[in-house]
């Protein structure tokens, strides 16, 4: 009760949302702090880290039932810098309102891409920590349609078309799709960008649970349409349930199609829950690069060749 006051107080002193206050209207967020130690290859250093498990983020999220199955809804998420207080003054995260029904979610302005959903349900880690392998790739588009199917027998269908909005130009102007599947303890999707005149890029992940127990596999290529070089990566993921904690691994590789520049990583990582809302969380994660990789996971390496490495003790709370 207090959460929803709250909430409609902060709508009410938002012009843009301020009409929203007789939908049901959450404000939510999460607090994520670390003290971690990175090593860029040639120097090592000390940080308060802000959002390492997950971005902290402050937003507004709503409803309304318009009768006949019909519903309205929108999303406005603003990112923190937790260690220094300052963060976005507007809602770059995420920035939507939509229509759902029977025919599933119909949404338009900026929110998460299908190959990020098609990577985040393989990774044990959740695309945080030290060894988030969506580096690099669109993770969210701006000025979009954005469609999301209702399950079919577990089945479901992403879409998204991207406008160009520059005049006498369809450079950047994209179309993304997703096929997922869930039954049970399988998971299974694959996904792609066409980004006109930049790049298509492309995701596939697998996930069979055994009780406690998860391993997965992903995939990530890009194709540029210009000259910079194109890379790939696979990753490998394990999670398990310890207690009431659970632990995660992934075993990542990530190399140019164009050149001979490689790099490997192992990363670990411990999550303990110490009431409904928050979380102690540990991660460590190392990277080898051969002598022309400059790949880091997180933590940018010094130059090419040099091997980062980060550990980190962190805690998350979420509103």
């Amino acid at each position: 009760m207090k959460k929803t006051l709250l909430a409609l107080a902060v709508a009410a002193a938002l012009p843009a949302v301020a009409q929203a206050q007789s939908s049901n209207v959450t404000l939510y967020g999460i607090i994520d702090l670390s003290i971690a130690n990175e090593d860029n290859g040639d120097d090592a250093e000390m940080f308060l880290k802000s959002g390492l498990r997950n971005g902290n983020r402050w937003g507004l999220k709503g409803s309304e039932d318009l009768g006949g199955g019909l519903s309205a809804f929108f999303n406005l998420e603003s990112s923190i810098s937790t260690d220094d207080g300052t963060g976005n003054d507007n809602f770059a995260r995420r920035s939507f309102v939509g229509l759902k029904g029977g025919f599933g979610e119909v949404y338009f302005g900026r929110d998460y891409t299908p190959i990020f959903w098609v990577s985040l349900a393989g990774d044990p880690q959740g695309l945080g920590k030290y060894g988030n392998w969506v580096v690099g790739y669109n993770v969210r588009f701006s000025n979009a349609i954005h469609y999301k199917s209702p399950s079919f027998g577990g089945l479901n269908v992403r879409g998204v078309y991207v406008f160009d909005e520059t005049r006498g130009s369809d450079a950047g102007q994209t179309f993304g799709l997703a096929v997922e599947y869930k039954g049970g303890p399988v998971y299974v999707g694959g996904a792609y960008h066409d980004i006109n005149d930049v790049e298509t890029e492309y995701a596939l992940t697998g996930k069979v649970s055994f009780g406690a127990a998860s391993v997965s596999l992903g995939y990530l290529r890009s194709d540029p349409d210009g000259p910079a070089d194109g890379d790939e990566t696979l990753q490998l993921g394990f999670g398990m349930d310890i207690g009431a904690g659970n632990l995660q691994a992934n075993v990542q590789q990530r190399k140019s199609k164009d050149s001979d520049a490689k790099g490997t990583s192992f990363s670990v990582g411990y999550d303990h829950p110490i009431s409904k809302r928050t979380m102690l969380y540990a991660s460590f994660g190392m990277v080898n690069n051969n002598s022309t990789g400059a790949f880091g996971w997180g933590i940018s390496p010094a130059g090419a060749g040099e091997d980062p490495r980060g550990i980190a003790l962190g805690l998350r709370h979420t509103f």
